[in-house]
């Protein structure tokens, strides 16, 4: 089994699209990973 890559700091804290995770070089993979919460399409929540 393969570790989960961690997030940028920028990113772990706060919600954040989809885009600015991308642009950040966050794979799509990553993603789809269950610790994210998906509130809204395009948007991502940390930690949960």
């Amino acid at each position: 089994m393969t570790r989960r890559q961690q997030l940028p700091p920028h990113l772990a804290t706060a919600s954040f699209t989809v885009a600015e995770a991308r642009s950040a070089g966050v794979t799509a993979s990553r993603l789809e990973a269950a610790d994210l919460v998906v509130p809204s399409r395009g948007i991502r929540i940390p930690g949960v």
